[in-house]
């Protein structure tokens, strides 16, 4: 490099090159008009590569590493040219981008003399702007690409941007929409609340999803759901929005088909429940009158071939009944699923309400039965029905499929639960039918349907109450041997202990001669019900409809009123409703008697004071435990 002091002292005083120049952090160097470097300062010296040209004339291109040629578009040539500043951001590869400006240094005479180069190093600045630039890149196709609507509000709520999808969702183009208020687009009712939530809104992030429906270009209206809201202050625009927002109309209008489909749903359940009722009540009662005089006729006829026909035409009618009262059941099981169950109830009285039930019936005689229930079980709160139901069904397929033997009923009490365990010395279940006897309308093999009969649901009724009680059954049986079925009912809000201090039972009074109210529209009914009593002992006061119930009961205050339910002029709920009123007639126990067997009706009983519930067709036995309970 050549030491040319006199030209560079000729410009610029000593004291400046000393402290301004030699001391920059920039790059800075003193050309000749032959683009020759005579002049460098630290930092020159520092970043180029001086040593290995020293004593030689250079050009600045030769200080740069891996340089050899003058840059195209050199700013100290084009200004030793023009005799103005230049400026050029030049490309050096591994050596970084520079920014470099030359001006041309002229003397008195105006001639230019060489050139002053200033190199800023822009590697840095480049690195981020290039990083910041592609983060924006990424915005702008998030923007632009999302499929979901996006806009940019002012703080007063006016849009300042949209992206493709919000036009294409609505139909507007941006142009159509920039600088109008957002709620301008809302339906009518939705105006306000936009109004008063956005201006509420004070915080950066507001995660609320707020609904409304939202105008089309063609007039028609979408639902939205206002998803996440960010703001954040803008020089120009204020406290500014930014949303996302998608559109439910389809989803709303699933939602909303699906409400209908559920109100109809629970429509048909009810018409359902209507319709089982009505068959119920279409069926028992000439049921009801057949099995009734059946019963009659056999205490009168002692001819032994008439004797057996009689117990034909009873057996055939009590195997139409199970049918009718298996079915009847699985319906309620339905209609019990969203219904309020519970209720106070003795499960030892339970139980051993149902055993005398199968122990008196004449198919039975050959069974012996044995209860044991845990003394801690005096009362319970819970679904009553449906512990009814299991009850019933297990002694029902016990009784049914053993011929001769032990059935034991045992119910006990343990920290977690309530456990029923039934055996039974019957046929058994052969092993490969015992996954399958809790399927609906499943039957064991054609010999043993052949032989015991039945539709295949009793197990399944078991099953599904268990399951809706959330406990568990579990089966153990050895064909020829006989059957254990355990059942486990978990204490919960469902079912749980009724804990008392005592329980004392009241002395029997006699049963004879007492005063009996038969209201009951069907003669056969009444007729059978009026000779059973008669016989029994007792004065039969009789009513065709429930208007005359209310009459007789005022007139002849009767100890017991038998009421059916669906009888003309006024029903037996409105005539129990009545009775109750009236404080002459109010303390008279009444008895539903009717065919409308249902959880329904047994509450509509209870509300309206009825102290019993009997089904048709009604069961002697039954009948006289239900009056020696109501005339205690």
């Amino acid at each position: 490099m050549n030491n040319n002091d006199d030209i560079f002292n000729r410009f610029i005083p000593k004291e400046i090159q000393n402290f301004v120049l030699e001391n920059l952090p920039e790059i800075c160097c003193y050309l000749d008009t032959d683009q020759h470097i005579v002049w460098a300062n630290k930092a020159a010296r520092k970043n180029l590569s001086f040593e290995a040209f020293e004593g030689e004339k250079v050009f600045c291109v030769n200080l740069w590493r891996g340089q050899s040629e003058i840059c195209p578009t050199c700013p100290v040539k084009k200004s030793l040219k023009t005799g103005e500043i230049e400026k050029a951001i030049l490309d050096h590869g591994a050596n970084g981008i520079w920014e470099v400006v030359a001006f041309p240094l002229k003397n008195p005479a105006g001639k230019i003399t060489g050139a002053m180069e200033f190199a800023y190093d822009q590697t840095e600045i480049r690195r981020k702007g290039e990083e910041l630039e592609e983060q924006y890149q990424k915005y702008l196709m998030l923007y632009d690409k999302s499929p979901n609507p996006y806009q940019a509000l002012d703080q007063e709520g006016n849009i300042i941007d949209v992206n493709p999808a919000w036009e294409k969702t609505l139909g507007y183009t941006k142009e159509e929409v920039i600088g109008r208020w957002f709620g301008s687009f809302l339906k009518e009712e939705y105006i306000e609340r936009f109004r008063s939530q956005f201006i509420a809104a004070d915080s950066e992030y507001d995660e609320r999803t707020t609904e409304y429906e939202i105008r089309k270009k063609d007039r028609t209206f979408l639902r939205i759901a206002m998803e996440g809201c960010i703001r954040f202050p803008h020089e120009q625009t204020g406290m500014t929005s930014y949303c996302v927002f998608k559109d439910i109309t389809t989803q709303r209008e699933m939602q909303q088909a699906l409400e209908v489909g559920i109100s109809r749903e629970k429509e048909l359940n009810n018409k359902k429940s209507m319709l089982m009722a009505n068959v119920s009540h279409e069926l028992r009662t000439p049921l009801n009158g057949i099995l009734g005089f059946v019963s009659l006729l056999q205490n009168r006829v002692k001819d032994p071939i008439e004797l057996e026909y009689l117990e034909m035409i009873r057996h055939s009618g009590e195997k139409l009944l199970d049918i009718i009262e298996s079915l009847l059941t699985l319906s309620s099981i339905e209609r019990r699923k969203n219904d309020d169950t519970q209720r106070h109830f003795n499960i030892d009285h339970l139980v051993r309400s149902l055993v005398s039930m199968y122990e008196s019936d004449g198919r039975n005689e050959r069974l012996q039965y044995k209860v044991v229930v845990d003394e801690r079980l005096k009362r319970l709160m819970g679904d009553g029905d449906a512990v009814s139901h299991i009850l019933n069904q297990l002694l029902s397929n016990a009784s049914k499929f053993s011929e001769s033997g032990e059935i034991s009923c045992k119910v006990s009490a343990q920290k977690k639960q309530m456990v029923i365990i039934l055996n039974d010395q019957g046929i058994g279940i052969p092993k490969e039918e015992q996954d399958k006897v809790f399927d609906r309308f499943y039957q064991c093999e054609q010999p043993i349907t052949r032989t015991y009969g039945g539709i295949g649901i009793g197990l399944s009724i078991v099953k599904e109450e268990v399951d809706s009680l959330g406990g568990t059954i579990e089966l153990e049986s050895e064909y020829g041997v006989g059957t254990k079925v355990t059942v486990k009912l978990p204490w919960s809000e469902g079912l749980q202990i009724i804990r008392q201090e005592s329980e004392t039972e009241e002395p029997e009074h006699a049963m004879e001669g007492r005063r009996i109210l038969i209201a009951e529209d069907e003669m056969i009914n009444r007729l059978f019900l009026s000779v059973l009593l008669k016989k029994a002992g007792h004065i039969v006061i009789e009513a065709n409809n429930g208007k005359e119930a209310v009459t007789q009961a005022i007139q002849h205050k009767p100890d017991l009123i038998l009421m059916d339910l669906s009888m003309p002029v006024m029903d037996g709920i409105e005539a129990a409703k009545n009775i109750g009123m009236n404080k002459e007639t109010a303390e008279i126990p009444i008895v539903a008697v009717t065919a409308y067997d249902s959880d329904e009706y047994k509450t509509k009983c209870k509300s309206v004071g009825m102290k019993g519930f009997l089904a048709k067709p009604v069961d002697t036995h039954q009948l006289f435990h239900v009056m020696e309970t109501m005339l205690k």
